[in-house]
């Protein structure tokens, strides 16, 4: 057995990593081409992304003002059920009270 702890051990088994290779020098001939492109093409691709970006966030807006929409008609059209519900106990509560009173009843509440 050896004295090392788990953590040595583990560290023992990684093999060790290979400085890296230099890569060969690159030619400048290659990298002139991204140099030398046209300022107007250039500005033409950054015009056709921003387009489609500017397309992007028009429809984004036009979904939501049709999610707002609907909403919106739906608390309008729904928006009273709470309170007709409230209303519902009310009037099941007078209903009954009004059973419960005997037609001959001359008393104030009765009234």
């Amino acid at each position: 057995m050896s004295d090392e702890t788990p953590e040595e051990a583990e560290v023992d088994d990684v093999p060790l990593e290979e400085p890296p290779t230099e890569e060969p020098p690159v030619e400048e001939a290659e990298q002139e081409p991204e140099e030398e492109r046209d300022p107007l093409e250039v500005a033409l691709e950054r015009a056709e992304v921003a387009e489609k970006e500017i397309a992007y966030k028009d429809a984004e807006i036009q979904n939501v003002r049709k999610r707002l929409m609907a909403e919106k008609a739906e608390a309008i059209q729904y928006g009273g059920m709470g309170m007709a519900r409230r209303m519902l106990t009310v009037l099941a509560d007078v209903d009954r009270a009004m059973t419960g009173i005997e037609e001959d009843d001359q008393s104030p509440v009765a009234q």
